[in-house]
């Protein structure tokens, strides 16, 4: 008899710490399921994708008029808006390839930050000139509210 009540405790002990490790599991289990992706598994898309989408919510936020210069003006920048992120997304492409290629050459690298360099200036310089021409074509409503519409820094 006092086998058995031994043989019991242990296995109760054994119940106990299974239950434990199951809940362990389940539990990191559904924390990944509700978190979704690790960061950096997808990146986010280019900026050009992006662009479109933010443009479409802040001309849905105007009056009908101003909504309408927001996406005839995006429209007329699309092309070389997407050329700019292209060239940048192709300059980032030549750093990851420079830093792959055996023997490393500081100097190939060096020229490659710069073109990333250069290609984003050029982005920025043509998203500027966007928000710009925009600004200039919208009534003094229109500013105000596309100004509250955007989202505040970080």
């Amino acid at each position: 008899m006092s086998e058995w009540v031994r043989n019991n405790r242990w296995v109760s002990v054994a119940l106990v710490v299974s239950v434990c490790c199951n809940l362990i599991f389940v539990g990191a289990l559904s924390a990944r399921w509700l978190m979704g992706p690790p960061f950096g598994r997808f990146p986010p898309p280019p900026p050009h994708h992006a662009l479109g989408g933010f443009v479409e919510h802040l001309a849905r936020g105007l009056p009908d008029a101003d909504g309408q210069v927001l996406r005839l003006t995006f429209s007329a920048q699309r092309d070389e808006i997407v050329a700019a992120s292209r060239a940048g997304e192709d300059a980032r492409a030549e750093v990851a390839k420079v830093l792959a290629r055996e023997p490393f050459d500081p100097a190939r690298l060096s020229h490659a930050f710069d073109r990333v360099s250069v290609a984003n200036r050029a982005l920025e310089d043509r998203l500027q000139t966007l928000v710009f021409a925009v600004l200039n074509a919208l009534s003094p409503d229109g500013r105000r509210m596309l100004i509250r519409s955007l989202p505040p820094p970080p």
